[in-house]
């Protein structure tokens, strides 16, 4: 049954604050010049982007850790000269420039907030995009050499995890730009995010699958003309 996203604000509201160009991918998929319906579909939108952050979240977070930890698993004692910076713990799967620059990056902004760089912190600083690099056809080698056992329930394909993580940031891209989801396959990219928290660890995606918001917003949409 649709829920009702009511907004319980005048014409003229929607058209100052939310401005009716914003709209219009709302508007078109109510099928009136009404604002009503439309204000409802953006207000669920933006709760249906909510809710799929908060399970991005969760799975970032065990893709980021699992790597760490497969990575890391011959850490040498000196900090951050593991895995992140030293080329002879990743050999033959050295970082390329841009990750370096990620990884740079990363420490640069720990340390203006006064911070010390600390594995911990800049691995936890370092976006989704340079995990699912990590994963992709230029890092093939380290694939078959270190990284695969980090995804050791899944089906041992680089290609598939590539694929999941590639479209899951695609989906969160859209949402950090405050896109439209409403023409966004919404459900399979929940899926994907479930399969890949699988591919680490299926208890873990139980745990995600059953506490996301995703299903009941996505069962609760407003009803489209």
């Amino acid at each position: 049954m649709s829920a009702v996203y009511t907004t319980d604000l005048s014409s003229a509201e929607i058209n100052r604050w939310i401005t009716r160009a914003r709209l219009v991918p709302y508007l078109n998929v109510a099928g009136t010049a009404e604002t009503g319906l439309a204000a409802q579909l953006y207000v669920w939108n933006a709760r249906l982007a909510s809710a799929c952050m908060e399970t991005i979240h969760h799975v970032e977070v065990l893709v980021r850790n699992a790597i760490d930890h497969q990575l890391a698993a011959s850490r040498p004692p000196n900090g951050l000269r593991y895995w992140l910076v030293d080329s002879d713990v990743l050999k033959p799967g050295e970082l390329r420039a841009v990750e370096l620059r990620a990884v740079e990056d990363a420490i640069a902004r720990i340390r203006r907030l006064g911070k010390a760089a600390t594995t911990d912190r800049v691995v936890a600083g370092l976006p989704l995009s340079f995990w699912t690099r990590l994963v992709g056809t230029r890092y093939d080698e380290l694939w078959k050499v270190s990284l695969h056992p980090a995804f050791q329930h899944g089906s041992g394909s680089r290609r598939d995890i590539a694929g999941f993580l590639n479209r899951i940031l695609h989906l969160r891209n859209d949402i950090a730009h405050h896109q439209s989801l409403l023409n966004d396959p919404v459900e399979a990219r929940h899926r994907d995010l479930l399969d890949v928290a699988a591919a680490i660890d299926p208890a873990a995606a139980v745990w995600i699958g059953g506490i996301s918001r995703v299903p009941e917003l996505l069962a609760g949409a407003p009803a489209r003309t």
